[in-house]
């Protein structure tokens, strides 16, 4: 239903009203103003719909011109003094609902007095009026609008073309509806957000932190006595041929690997007791496979042991660490007990 009704009587202020109707309808929208309820269907309780469909607006503007008051009908009564006058029983109803009623007075009309006025009409003189000036018609159609936006609540938009029926002024109930799914829209969005940051940048710095070694290993020379015991390292990794790997046991270098499963002995690098080994690589800086930036995905130290011909993994370590192309990262491998 109409939000905003127009009551006015048509000999006296037709012209100003269909007027006023068109500026209204630009503004908020054709499904929330609605005037001339004097086109009754036939059959229809004329006084239930009006009832109906007063009850059913937040606003109503009276246009008020120089005939309004003083009106006649065929028997020469003032149209005012019946109960039953269209105009009469329209204002009325919103003034016994308390329902707005702005007077809007036309042709330099004059607020009426109570006593002119029926019971049911003098609430009417207590109502703030405004003027609507054919000279100043837009300027005072300005004023109106900006008064019926803070009635109604509206935040009023550039432009509503009439002809779209896509009102500004929405229902309350709808309007709550909106505000809300707008706010949680927002809410969402910003959750959105939050979450590609996180995925995006987060995440993967994680994963390389916790993808460092701990604890670091230590390997176990032989003991002062027994068995001669053999020690040899070998690399294997995946992602890109094109890193180069350093190995260090007590911080010597024992060797420089730059191709898949390479091994090589480091028996006479193993001292007696605990034994640090520690691995670098270098990134080639021309790499263009593994990772985002050209950066290797994974690779594993093995270090085995042998009393024999048979060789034993002592220490497996799998190291996943992004590196990028043109840099060099280490890390110690083991530090504390030796495993067995």
């Amino acid at each position: 239903m109409a939000r905003i009704f127009i009551s006015y009587r048509r000999e006296d202020s037709g012209a100003s009203a269909g007027r006023l109707h068109d500026r209204l309808r630009e503004h908020f929208g054709r499904d929330n103003v609605f005037m001339d309820l004097d086109t009754i269907e036939p059959g229809l309780d004329f006084t239930e719909v009006i009832e109906r469909t007063v009850a059913s607006c937040d606003v109503l503007i009276a246009l008020i011109g120089r005939q309004w008051l003083t009106s006649t009908d065929a028997a020469g009564q003032r149209r005012l003094d019946d109960p039953e006058d269209l105009v009469r029983r329209e204002v009325a109803t919103a003034l016994r609902r308390n329902i707005r009623v702005i007077p809007v007075l036309i042709q330099d009309t004059s607020m009426p007095r109570a006593a002119t006025l029926p019971d049911d009409l003098q609430p009417l003189t207590r109502r703030n009026a405004l003027e609507l000036s054919d000279t100043h018609f837009h300027r005072d159609a300005d004023q109106l609008l900006e008064v019926l936006d803070r009635v109604l609540g509206v935040t009023p938009s550039s432009s509503a073309p009439a002809e779209t029926g896509s009102p500004h002024v929405l229902p309350s109930g709808r309007a709550s509806y909106l505000r809300s799914w707008r706010l949680w829209s927002l809410v969402c969005l910003i959750f959105a957000g939050i979450a590609f940051i996180v995925v995006v940048y987060v995440v993967p710095q994680l994963g390389e932190r916790s993808a460092l070694p701990t604890p670091e290993p230590v390997v176990s020379g032989p003991p002062s006595a027994g068995p001669a015991q053999s020690y040899r390292i070998r690399t294997d990794y995946s992602g890109s041929s094109n890193v180069e790997f350093s190995v260090f046991v007590n911080d010597v270098q024992v060797g420089s690997y730059s191709s898949d499963k390479a091994t090589a002995d480091i028996t006479r690098f193993i001292k007696s007791g605990a034994n640090r080994v520690r691995i670098a690589w270098t990134a080639d800086p021309n790499m263009t496979l593994g990772l985002a930036g050209g950066q290797f995905a994974h690779a594993k130290l093995i270090i085995e042991v042998s009393q024999g011909e048979r060789w034993s993994p002592l220490i497996t370590r799998e190291i996943r660490y992004t590196t990028k192309a043109g840099e060099t990262a280490s890390t110690i491998i083991h530090h504390g007990p030796a495993p067995r």
